[in-house]
């Protein structure tokens, strides 16, 4: 379904798609494009707790979830794009709201704690987990490079190796979120600004102003993209290329977007308004929004590869056809 002029419109029809008799056990049925849309949708974990961030490598999966619906704890999740059976990889963890990988570990923050946890990708697992950098005061998101972390203090930038005691400053200034990497550059937003740092020379420019609230923000070869939401919670998405310029508008009108993924053509987001969202797409230059699946219980993350869209949403884990 498309909506013109960029309007993603968010069915208020509440709830998850219903899964049809005739549907094979991991694959939703679709359902009258009137209503909500969502083609093909299959179900990669049903868990009996909230699902929250999500991390993609190759054919693995990585999520959070929230035991008992918001209540403290929650347990770390590893599962499969086929939709194998999932694997709890860490437990009793303090509401734990982010998720990354390195080559050989899955790494994760909390909201409640002090520190970068992270566990082998090959276990043991256990429920045991390896602490990282003490941190004061720890934002959720992050960002890894090769074995290098990058996270915000909430009063700079900073880097440390896993396990490591210290962490060295890279950037100076508050509220640092929605981190993104490349070889020798490191990208960020801050309440006020998409910001460049080359990590060679340390030095730091401004790309683009930020235009409102949101804490997400990915890159593609020439380009940073990024949601906004206002305070009426109508959002936008943005693009300035890396060398910096006029920022340019890709969507408006769109109902709370947060979680972005981009491919060769378009950028994937998710939506939330009053606890109903969806997850759409548009042409990465700008054009019109197409819903991809609608009627969702507050989806939260997206990520992709290059068949599907997989997201968290309620107390499961999704999969969407490209």
């Amino acid at each position: 379904m498309k909506a013109g002029a960029g309007l993603l419109i968010v069915c208020a029809c509440g709830g998850v798609l219903g899964t049809s008799p005739d549907a094979s056990p991991n694959e939703d049925a679709s359902v009258d494009a009137a209503t909500c849309e969502g083609v093909g949708r299959r179900v990669i974990a049903a868990e009996t707790a909230e699902t929250h961030a999500l991390a993609i490598d190759h054919a693995d999966l990585y999520w959070t979830e929230y035991r008992n619906h918001g209540e403290v704890g929650g347990d770390v999740m590893h599962g499969t794009v086929d939709g194998d059976a999932p694997t709890r990889i860490a437990t009793d963890q303090d509401l734990p709201v982010a998720t990354a990988t390195d080559p050989l570990h899955v790494l994760w923050v909390s909201s409640h704690a002090t520190g970068i946890f992270y566990v082998p990708k090959a276990g043991p697992f256990g429920g045991e987990t390896a602490f990282g950098a003490a941190v004061p005061s720890l934002h959720p998101a992050f960002a890894v490079g090769g074995y290098l972390i990058y996270f915000s203090d909430g009063q700079s930038v900073q880097s440390t190796q896993l396990g490591a005691s210290a962490s060295y400053t890279t950037w100076v200034g508050a509220g640092a979120t929605g981190f993104a990497l490349e070889p020798y550059a490191l990208y960020f937003r801050t309440s006020a600004s998409i910001v460049h740092v080359d990590l060679v020379t340390r030095l730091s420019d401004v790309l683009a102003p930020a235009g409102g609230d949101g804490d997400r923000l990915v890159l593609d070869d020439a380009y940073v993209y990024w949601p906004t939401v206002g305070v009426d919670g109508t959002g936008s998405i943005s693009r300035v290329e890396k060398t910096g310029g006029a920022p340019t508008l890709v969507a408006s009108g769109l109902a709370q977007p947060t979680s972005l993924a981009v491919d060769d053509q378009n950028v994937y987001f998710a939506t939330t308004s009053s606890s109903v969202g969806g997850i759409a797409r548009v042409p990465k230059s700008g054009g019109d929004v197409e819903v991809l699946a609608s009627c969702l219980d507050a989806p939260v993350e997206l990520v992709i590869d290059s068949t599907s869209v997989y997201f968290t949403s309620g107390t499961s884990v999704y999969a969407l056809p490209k």
